[in-house]
């Protein structure tokens, strides 16, 4: 059975399989795949990989994953735009792309314990809980646990050395609307503007006031493109003081005006489809918001 993302919405897509063939190609998309009951004898960017129960794999673009079981795998893929979805996927994959040059895998992955496992599990059941929803799907509670997998994967692989990445992550996601300057999220951290910026710069990352600015377009994009707020409301809303300012910070960053986005988001949405495509022999479960 061959299933592609369909035209009904572009921007996630969660197939549930057991049993049977999997084969995937991650292409205009991030994707994780979340393995658990048992041992997963699978190809991973064309190497022979054994990957234990528990076990979350990070796909970035152009990434594969084909897996051909017998016994009672089960394998979810989850497949969203990042820029759209997840605030900490571009972060938390810069740390896992630095990384792997240090490592023998050529892929992400991250294998919890028993009591993260559930936590994991919980995240993905409630993304299935969001799509299933059929009169009214959240997209803010999707982004939620989407943001709330990917925070725990680095805290759990990176908790000792990207521990200040982590709490960084996790200040930025609670306080953009309401701090949009560095040094606030330095004092926030308990460090300084210059330790917080020396840190970012160890890793080879952007500067923080970088990041700070991308989460603002993302929620700004967000907004205008899933609700019907206006600019004006949209600009209140993330912690703006003055639309015209907050009009010229946007044109600056993305070259069009927040209404010219919102036009330009609405012609293209059905269009801008991730190739992502899953081939399952058995039959699968697949839920598209």
């Amino acid at each position: 059975m061959r299933i592609t993302p369909t035209e009904e919405c572009p921007d996630v897509i969660l197939s549930s399989y057991k049993r049977g063939a999997v084969k995937f190609t991650n292409i205009g998309a991030t994707s994780l795949v979340w393995i658990t009951e048992t041992l997963c004898n699978c190809t991973i960017n064309f190497s022979q990989e054994s990957i234990l129960p528990n076990t979350l794999l990070f796909l970035n673009e152009r990434e594969m994953f084909n897996c051909k079981s017998d016994n009672d795998s089960q394998i979810e893929i989850l497949s969203f735009k990042a820029q759209t979805f997840s605030s900490s996927s571009n972060i938390i994959n810069s740390v896992f792309n630095f990384l792997l040059q240090r490592e023998k895998e050529n892929y992400i992955s991250v294998q919890y314990g028993m009591e993260q496992a559930k936590f994991i599990d919980n995240m993905f059941n409630n993304i299935l809980d969001c799509i299933n929803d059929s009169e009214h799907i959240d997209l803010e509670r999707v982004r939620m646990y989407i943001n709330g997998i990917m925070t725990e994967s680095i805290g759990v692989k990176f908790h000792k050395d990207y521990r200040f990445l982590l709490e960084f992550t996790r200040t930025l996601n609670n306080q953009y609307k309401i701090h949009h300057d560095v040094f606030s999220y330095a004092k926030l951290l308990d460090v300084n503007s210059k330790g917080l910026l020396r840190g970012f710069q160890k890793l080879g990352f952007q500067k923080p006031s970088m990041v700070i600015k991308k989460r603002l377009l993302l929620e700004a994009k967000f907004l205008l493109g899933y609700s019907n707020k206006t600019a004006k409301e949209i600009c209140y809303e993330i912690g703006f003081d003055d639309p015209a300012y907050f009009a010229r910070f946007f044109k600056k960053n993305t070259k069009m005006t927040p209404l010219s986005f919102r036009r330009k988001f609405q012609e293209t949405k059905i269009d801008d489809i991730p190739e992502g495509v899953l081939e399952m022999e058995k039959s699968a479960i697949k839920k598209n918001v």
